[in-house]
Formats: structure tokens, C-alpha cells, sequence
């Protein structure tokens, strides 16, 4: 198993000082910080304001074009939530009215699901995700949306597949799901105490694969209101063998 990416999610307005992504980026190369946004919750722990998420792209597309950073743009990752993804999934505007520039500052697009697709406009969709061609559309997968994953590829969309039944919770799953036959990650209570164990679990299932991983409540602290780096950093330093 290859990690190409260890995705931190739920960096938020507890990091108060951007430059501890970009030292935390320095010595781990393959981190990815996961921004999760949501119209009703934007400001409180997990879900930073669209001002901190402007601030932190605007800051890495700078800090990008310096010549003395030959690695280029730190990895950033937008996870779509609740109304956003209700809205795109029905052929609305609302995330390119809201969000609209900022769409651009992240390489990879993810969306949380969570079993939402029962009210699908597949066209209007399709058209919604068209100015993201050339970002990588991530579909959090479950029993209820693995058809979508499917059929989206079917039209010529790049698709990733995120195995996340834990859903934020910080819930290790019984058994790994087997791979898609697509790029696909694992998420579901990984953290500085299970990742030990369930890294060597998931490399048995996916073997000589590539893959990526994620990350959510098990980096946060006790009360879930503080992003917490110094679990982000032991995370990343148990990670790094499977990276090469």
C-alpha cells in the first residue's frame, strides 16, 4: 500500500495562526488539509468561516507561486455538507453564488452525501459540476449513492471514492471495504491511537495500491472545539512509512 495523501479534516478558526499549516506542510508534503463548509453552520468548530477559508486560499496561492517552494500549492480539499450538497444535487447555484472564486483554490472537491441522492437531477447536476473539470470531484460513498458514483463516471467525470460509514463520528468499521474501480480513500476513526493498528488493516486489504486516508474527530480535542495540530503531527509521523 502507497499513501498519496493524508487528509486532515476539520481545520477551522481554531488555527489561528495560518503558518502552523504551512510548517506542518513543509515537513509533511503529502498532508491535505480537508475544509469542510456548510451554509448553516459556517463559523463554529469544524466549519470555519468563508473570511478564514478566503484567508487560507489566498495565502496558499501566494506562498505557491514563491520560486523557493518548488512544491508548489499546499494540498487543499473543500467537503461539501448539508444544504450545499441538497442544493447541488437538485441542479442549484447556491454553491457557485456563495462560494464562487474560492472553487478554484482547491484541488480536490468532496461531497458529503450521507445518503442525499434519492432526490438527484442527474442533467442539472452534471451541468452544476462542469466548471470542475479539472478538479477532482470526491464522492463520499455508501449503499444509497454507490449507483451515482457509477453513473457520474459513466459521463466522463473523473470520480474518487471516499469509504467513510463513521461519517465524522470517529468510528473504526469492522472490516475495510474492498477497493472501487477507482482512486479511493478510507476514513472511519482514524487517529493517533488506531492508526497503528488500522493501517496495517487497510494495507491488507487494498495491497499494492495507491490510495489516501482521512481524518476528522480523533484530531480534535476532548470537547470538539479545537483543531488540534499536535495530534495532527503524530498522525502524520505514523503515516509517512506508507508514503514512499
Amino acid at each position: 500500500m502507497r499513501l498519496r495523501l493524508v487528509t486532515m479534516t476539520g481545520a477551522d478558526h481554531s488555527v489561528t495562526n495560518l503558518d502552523d499549516l504551512f510548517t506542518t506542510f513543509d515537513a509533511f508534503p503529502f498532508v491535505e488539509w480537508g475544509i469542510l463548509v456548510s451554509f448553516q453552520h459556517a463559523g463554529v468548530p469544524r466549519f470555519p468561516s468563508l473570511s478564514w477559508i478566503t484567508e487560507l486560499v489566498r495565502e496558499n496561492q501566494r506562498r505557491g507561486r514563491r520560486v523557493q517552494r518548488p512544491q508548489g500549492l499546499m494540498p487543499l480539499s473543500l467537503h461539501l455538507c448539508g444544504r450545499y450538497v441538497r442544493d447541488l444535487l437538485r441542479g442549484g447555484t447556491l454553491v457557485h453564488d456563495t462560494l464562487g472564486d474560492l472553487l478554484s483554490g482547491f484541488q480536490r472537491i468532496q461531497l458529503n452525501f450521507h445518503g442525499e441522492p434519492h432526490a438527484l437531477a442527474i442533467e442539472p447536476f452534471l451541468d452544476r459540476i462542469q466548471p470542475w473539470q479539472d478538479t477532482e470531484l470526491i464522492f463520499q460513498v455508501d449503499t444509497v449513492n454507490t449507483p451515482l458514483l457509477h453513473l457520474v463516471h459513466t459521463h466522463g467525470r473523473a470520480v474518487s471514492a471516499l469509504f467513510d460509514g463513521s461519517g465524522g463520528a470517529g468510528l473504526v468499521p469492522r472490516e475495510w471495504p474492498p477497493l472501487l474501480p477507482f482512486p479511493c480513500g478510507y476514513a472511519g476513526g482514524l487517529g493517533p491511537e488506531t492508526l497503528p493498528i488500522q493501517l496495517p488493516r487497510i494495507a491488507e486489504q487494498v495491497q499494492e495500491h495507491t490510495i489516501w486516508i482521512d481524518m476528522e474527530r480523533r484530531i480534535r480535542s476532548t470537547d470538539d472545539r479545537t483543531f488540534q495540530l499536535d495530534r495532527v503531527h503524530t498522525c502524520l509521523t505514523l503515516a509517512r512509512p506508507y508514503t514512499h
